[in-house]
């Protein structure tokens, strides 16, 4: 969530990308409570309800289209897959200048996606992944503004 609000409040000039690996951006008066279905998320939206001063999450293709306006994409614009592997997919528009990508983990619990050796017998309730390498789609997106 800290690379969300520090690309919001940063001078846009400045920034040119950023990675979140999971956390949408949380405005504390918006009242959308659909966080992808995990038990971490079920999780928020349950202590959201006990305390409703507490920031609340958007759903995430309200997310996803908010990331697009702000990169000047058309809203419901057209994505393209640009990742599969059993599990995950990745979802990209836009081009390499206002790119917005959602990889989305089917069942992937609060783990870093790729670095999860031996998650999975050691801590089931994770629903670790490998999947996808998380660490390296970050660095390959990065390495592509260049």
């Amino acid at each position: 969530m800290l690379a969300n609000r520090l690309t919001c409040e940063l001078n846009f000039t400045s920034l040119r990308a950023f990675a979140s690996i999971s956390g949408p951006l949380v405005l504390k008066n918006d009242t959308r409570l659909a966080p992808i279905g995990t038990t971490f998320g079920k999780a928020c939206i349950w202590l959201h309800a006990q305390n409703p001063d507490m920031a609340a999450f958007p759903d995430i293709p309200t997310y996803v289209n908010d990331w697009r306006m702000r990169n000047g994409q058309e809203r419901d614009v057209l994505q393209t897959v640009t990742f599969q592997n059993q599990t995950v997919t990745c979802k990209s528009s836009g081009n390499k200048l206002n790119n917005v990508t959602l990889c989305v983990a089917e069942k992937e619990g609060h783990s870093w996606p790729g670095a999860n050796i031996g998650c999975s017998k050691l801590a089931p309730q994770l629903n670790c992944t490998n999947d996808i390498d998380a660490s390296n789609a970050v660095w390959n997106f990065f390495e592509s503004l260049v």
